[in-house]
């Protein structure tokens, strides 16, 4: 039946559902879409539980497809649009995936923790990689202490993840693991400032793992570069330098990445970690990896942000009016612009690769204006890059 209209053609108001009815009918399916969530998260820890006593993998590729193109199909048998069933199921399998990864590995590390005798840990940096170790800790119950200069923020951290407040350094010598968060620069003197402390606490030996991102500063303060670690540390400090290649938004059972610079021996960072991929290399390598992976992004998302910034004929232009191209740039400078300055200011300043990578940067750019003369020389270069890439990927 055709509901009475307007001479307009519009439904009359009051043959029509009210706005807050409909908004209700809208929160009550959402509910309704969670709660079925949840309930398959249940089956797919069952799932889990079944993998790991029958030595089976996680990841079954076959199955995942299998599962989306059906899912697609269905999509488009009850009218719902394709891609965002795509984007709902791709999204659920991952939850999975993560979720199955903690069954798999939680009880895995508490043992080997405490065949370390690693029974309570020290976070010193409250900011927001000290933040995730600290939470990454406490999710494997595990007693947490917080350190950091900014006492009020360490207070508001350790509350709000029920870890305990540490009001100085000293205060962690208890302490089995001590994780170092801090910025690059501050690092190798928080871990002199350890290190007397530590030395005079007992006989016991303390394990200090370090999380900068770049590790020139580590090496030069004699750290990391050939420096005998008894001579550096003492016998009773065991220095780790690693750098998670992750951001704080990461989920703990995600399939992350560490680089291990120091020492060669991986044999802790895996055990505590073992559902990542952990990967050693020499300080130099690492730092010229970096330039490549954390320098020319940063820099490329500075510089378009000063372009837009500076250039007039963007200024005023309505929102709407952008392409995919420029939203991908934008979503990338306002991710680093969004992050501290004094972070991503060490992080290329410290790093002795920075200029080299710029310089390649900048001959790069030199290079594309020069292709630009030659159509058939462009399109060499487009598909050799794209080759380039696909072999990364």
């Amino acid at each position: 039946m055709t509901r009475p209209k307007n001479l307009d053609g519009n439904i009359k108001p009051e043959d029509s559902k009210s706005l807050s009815t409909l908004r209700e009918e809208i929160r009550e399916l959402t509910k309704s879409i969670l709660a079925l969530s949840e309930a398959r998260q249940t089956v797919s820890l069952e799932i889990a539980e079944i993998k790991k006593e029958s030595g089976l993998s996680i990841e079954n590729t076959q199955v995942e497809r299998e599962l989306l193109s059906s899912m697609s199909e269905y999509s488009n048998r009850i009218g719902l649009d394709a891609e965002l069933g795509r984007k709902i199921v791709s999204s659920l399998i991952e939850s999975s995936k993560i979720a199955q990864r903690e069954i798999f590995h939680r009880k895995e590390i508490k043992s080997f923790l405490d065949s370390q005798k690693i029974r309570q840990v020290s976070i010193v940096g409250a900011g927001r990689m000290g933040s995730w170790f600290a939470q990454y800790f406490k999710h494997l119950d595990m007693p947490v202490l917080m350190y950091d200069e900014n006492r009020s923020r360490a207070k508001k951290k350790t509350k709000e993840f029920h870890a305990e407040y540490a009001s100085k350094l000293d205060d962690l010598v208890s302490s089995d693991l001590i994780v170092i968060a801090v910025p690059i620069a501050k690092t190798p003197g928080l871990i002199r400032e350890l290190v007397e402390p530590l030395q005079t606490s007992g006989s016991k030996v303390s394990k200090i793992v370090e999380v900068s991102s770049v590790k020139s500063e580590m090496a030069r303060a004699g750290f990391i570069d050939g420096a005998p670690t008894k001579e550096t540390l003492g016998c009773n400090v065991k220095l780790f330098s690693i750098h998670p290649l992750f951001g704080a938004s990461a989920d703990r059972f995600d399939k992350n990445a560490i680089v291990q610079v120091f020492p060669n021996d991986s044999t802790l960072i895996r055990g505590i970690f073992p559902h990542y991929n952990i990967v050693t290399l020499d300080w130099r390598a690492h730092d010229k990896l970096m330039g490549l992976f954390l320098t020319i992004p940063h820099a490329l998302a500075l510089v378009f942000a000063d372009l837009v910034n500076t250039k007039s004929r963007v200024k005023g232009f309505n929102r709407g009016v952008i392409t995919p191209s420029y939203e991908h740039m934008l979503r990338l400078s306002q991710r680093v612009l969004g992050e501290n300055p004094e972070v991503y200011f060490d992080i290329q300043a410290s790093n002795p690769f920075t200029d080299s990578a710029l310089s390649e940067a900048l001959s790069s750019v030199s290079k594309l204006r020069k292709l630009l003369n030659s159509r058939s020389e462009f399109v060499k270069f487009f598909n050799e890059a794209k080759r380039a890439l696909e072999t990364e990927s």
